[in-house]
């Protein structure tokens, strides 16, 4: 009894405080308290989840915005007929969950009739652990089903986060990772082809990645909203994290939430694409995550178009604010970051591209929002502006005592902050005001609340458009011999652009003057006769091979990479993977090359890729050292697909300035290569002798850069005509009439009776040739492919192994085949360095002696040896500059000419 005195003690101030706040609000803000109901908006059906909160000790757990797959018993979904406290709930999902199951990610048709949200069965009583499946609700006829009616097929993957396309399929995040299974049995190496259909885990190595997918399925009536089997379900999206929440805008276009988790970036923003998968682009947010209170990281979730055009989404930090944030408008229109607007000369001033909704003091702080926070925001299309939400206003503890949040107390050292209340209001962003719908409760959160209205009324216009899916060979975007061979196009115009500005990429200190100096004299006159900026001429004057040979270029090939990922189990078996596997780093994680490409003289690049894979790209020197940034973003590209940029990208641009460009986005800056400026042009300097394809260099199409000239748009410059990757650095000058030297550095070179590390009918070793296709990889492990290079005999009597002088006893270095712990020494002491005793030299490298002229005492010290490889690139790493130029200064008194 004392202690149910005691619960009930702090159950009725945290009610009540509800009220409190809620006046507050309303008569801070002007609202007064005194707004009537508005009858069309308790006409209208409403759905919510109602879920207990999940405790762990008595402490809440903090939701984790990129740990998605949770499990939380006690979860339904209710509908209430109005939304009004006097309407009766009705719990749709209790026969199902039988009080145990869990539901999230309500969305409703656009007419009004249909719910349909993810769902997860009791563990309790199941053969086999349930997964989330899709469930539709018929919400006149009362009735509930699975999507997916084939159990094998719905239980093959997790799916979340439904959406209904207007065409009447259905967009959703989902582990399945149909095609990249499929893809990962096809590819590997010759000694590793057994590679099985895995699904790949998220960057993080947490939990499986969720990509988007969508059923092709008529949703147009509950009826017929049926799968039967997997072939009516297609993977759309290859991002190696999750792909999460995904909307349509009025467009037809698909909005979601992505994890970008490449590398070193960890950070979930705004992305678009076709529901197809075709242009897939960034939308808002990738340099605005300090967008919110000062000292905080915040994220994108949850984006929802609103009717005035702008996106609505729930601000805040990955986790430790209860799930809740703060609501913001995005002007997606204008604006790509908080302070980047897309068309800078279009606007003035510039403003911020994003606006917090609330002004109630809210924070995205891990401490106390004054202003409570908010968990979910849907907007109501009914000309009101209004939108539901599910809010939590700030409460603390005090004793066991649920107390309001003042100005003292938020300030009184060791503030604990109170479980949320999570409940359910109608709020009002032109008047700043909410209203509750019904009561709130202690220790239940409701939250993914939708309304159901009928948005196909004659002359709503606020259903969106329908993008059909496009088909190879009758739409223009997807050509139909690439997707045939399972690849599209990546086409750089200039890798010397970056985010619209002109980069030397690493020219030497006399070639940038050189460069410089025609930019700015200009005695070709494209100012005058083209309107070329000082970038555009830039470009052309060092695509000319008269004034730059390629050698003055360092960016000479592309090198195209694969995101591996890492499997969640195998055999039904947790997969445990040693970070040892990584070897020295596990921030870039696993990958395959692809190939590589040649850069022409204009920095344009074209070259054919698989299609469904996360590539990513580097720039590097004609030794095959990157000389970029890494690309920390994932690309794809749809079978038949030219995907197209005008260049690199900035990781850390200056946001405040638009002439830093726009980061991938479908509105980014003309660019630095205004490529051939009128029809028939000449590149100058270049040969007329006939291309490889069979064509000539002569008489270009107007903005054609050098790749296009070369290959055609789509690499289709002749019948049959294909521009593959190649596994070897492979340059021939086709622009200069071959005055300088081909050239090519091949695997077979390296590792001479060695097994080239290539899928099998890749390439023939004996004869060079490439016969790259779609499922062709190259795999370099340590053990297997650099380890026999030290042993591989270079033919010269004597010494014709690296391991003739780098064994045990030369304790600089050892690149024996000796075990290390779970790696090779020659790894880590090439990583590492190491540490040696050894005698001290003078200036002429003569020994010294602590006694002479005796010399029987050699006077010993301890030498550091730093490491020869580092993470960090070729470039960075000292071991390849020894086979550069003899030298006599690392280390000091180094004898041997390697």
């Amino acid at each position: 009894m004392p202690r149910q005195k005691k619960q009930r003690s702090t159950v009725l101030p945290g009610i009540l405080l509800v009220y409190i706040n809620l006046l507050i609000i309303l008569t801070g803000c002007g609202g007064g308290g005194s707004q009537s109901p508005d009858p069309v908006v308790l006409d209208l059906p409403i759905a919510y989840v109602k879920r207990p909160i999940i405790l762990n000790n008595n402490v809440p757990v903090q939701p984790v915005a990129t740990v998605v797959l949770t499990f939380n018993a006690g979860a339904d979904l209710w509908i209430r007929d109005r939304a009004s406290s006097s309407a009766a709930p009705r719990n749709i999902t209790g026969a199902i969950t039988t009080g145990s199951g869990d539901v999230k990610d309500v969305e409703a048709s656009y007419d009004g009739t249909m719910l349909v949200f993810a769902m997860r069965e009791a563990d309790v009583g199941q053969a086999v652990t349930p997964t989330w499946n899709i469930w539709l609700y018929h919400i006149k006829n009362k009735t509930l089903k699975r999507v997916i009616s084939d159990s094998i097929t719905a239980e093959s993957g997790e799916d979340l986060a439904p959406y209904f396309l207007p065409n009447g399929n259905i967009i959703f995040s989902s582990t399945r990772q149909s095609t990249s299974k499929v893809v990962r049995t096809d590819e590997g190496p010759i000694n590793n082809n057994n590679k099985q259909a895995y699904t790949g885990r998220d960057e993080s190595r947490n939990e499986p990645a969720l990509s988007l997918h969508v059923m092709t399925v008529d949703c147009s009536s509950y009826t017929t909203c049926n799968v039967t089997g997997a072939s009516d379900i297609s993977q759309v999206t290859f991002n190696q994290s999750h792909d999460l929440d995904p909307t349509v805008l009025r467009s037809g276009q698909v909005i979601f939430t992505r994890w970008d988790h490449a590398g070193s970036r960890n950070a979930m923003h705004l992305y678009r694409s076709n529901p197809d998968g075709t242009a897939v682009k960034l939308v808002y947010g990738r340099q605005s995550h300090t967008s919110g209170t000062p000292g905080t990281t915040v994220q994108f979730l949850q984006p929802r178009e609103m009717p005035d055009g702008r996106v609505l989404s729930i601000l805040r930090p990955f986790t430790g604010t209860f799930g809740g944030g703060d609501i913001i408008a995005t002007d997606v229109a204008n604006y790509t970051d908080n302070t980047r607007p897309i068309l800078p000369n279009q606007l003035s001033p510039i403003t911020t591209g994003q606006v917090s909704l609330v002004n109630n003091n809210v924070t995205t702080t891990t401490a106390p929002s004054p202003g409570g926070r908010y968990s979910t925001a849907y907007p109501l299309w009914d000309g009101s502006g209004r939108i539901l939400v599910s809010w939590t206003p700030c409460r603390l503890l005090e004793n066991t005592i649920i107390v309001n949040c003042t100005t003292a107390r938020l300030a009184a050292p060791g503030v604990q902050e109170a479980n949320p209340l999570y409940g359910l209001y109608i709020f009002d962003p032109a008047t700043k005001t909410q209203l509750p719908i019904f009561l709130p409760e202690e220790n239940i959160v409701y939250s993914d609340l939708v309304v159901a209205e009928d948005r196909t009324i004659t002359g709503s216009n606020t259903v969106p458009g329908v993008i059909a899916t496009k088909v190879p060979g009758i739409d223009p975007e997807l050509n139909l011999n690439l997707a045939n061979r399972n690849t599209g196009i990546l086409h750089i115009r200039s890798v010397y652009d970056v985010d619209g500005v002109f980069n030397n990429s690493g020219m030497s200190a006399a070639n940038r003057t050189a460069l410089n100096n025609a930019a700015n004299t200009d005695p070709d006159n494209y100012a005058t006769l083209y309107n070329f900026s000082l970038d555009n001429r830039r470009v052309a004057y060092l695509a000319d091979p008269g004034r730059f040979t390629p050698n003055d270029r360092p960016a000479r090939f592309l090198r195209i990479i694969k995101g591996v990922a890492i499997p969640f189990e195998l055999n039904g078996v947790a997969f445990n993977i040693n970070n040892n596997a990584f070897g020295q780093s596990a921030g870039q994680g696993m990958r395959d090359i692809i190939g590589y490409a040649p850069i022409e003289p204009d920095g344009s690049v074209m070259v054919e890729v698989p299609a469904n894979i996360p590539l990513a790209i580097s720039v590097v020197d004609r030794f095959g050292r990157r000389i970029s940034r890494r690309h920390q973003s994932w690309i794809q590209v749809k079978p038949g697909e030219t995907v197209t940029c005008n260049g690199c990208h900035n990781a850390n641009p200056n946001t405040v300035n638009p002439a830093d460009g726009i980061h991938g986005h479908t509105t980014e800056p003309v660019g630095s290569n205004a490529g051939a400026p009128q029809n028939g042009y000449i590149y100058p300097g270049t040969s007329t002798n006939p291309l490889i394809v069979g064509d000539t260099i002569s008489g270009q199409t107007t903005g054609e850069t050098m790749a296009q000239a070369r290959l055609g748009n789509n690499c289709t410059k002749s019948a049959g005509a294909t521009c593959p990757p190649d596994f070897d650095i492979v340059y021939t000058d086709i622009w200069t009439n071959l005055v300088v030297t081909p050239f090519s550095y091949e695997f077979r070179q390296l590792l001479p009776g060695e097994i080239i590390p290539l899928t099998g009918n890749c390439y023939d070793s004996i004869g060079s040739i490439n016969k790259w296709e779609y499922r062709c990889r190259n795999v370099i492990n340590y053990p297997e492919t650099i380890q026999p290079m030290w042993t591989a005999s270079r033919g010269v009597a004597g010494a014709d192994t690296c391991t003739n002088c780098h064994t045990a006893a030369n304790q600089r270095l050892d690149l024996t085949n000796t075990v290390n712990g779970n790696l090779l020494l020659s790894y880590t002491q090439l990583f590492n360095g190491t540490t040696v005793l050894q005698q001290s030299v003078d200036g002429a490298c003569n020994p010294i002696f602590l006694d002479p002229p005796a010399n029987t005492m050699p006077l010993i010290i301890t030498l550091n040896i730093p490491s020869q490889m580092s993470v960090n690139g070729a470039l960075q790493s000292a071991f390849f500059g020894r086979f550069a130029t003899f030298t006599n200064t690392a280390p000091a008194c180094e004898t041997v000419d390697h």
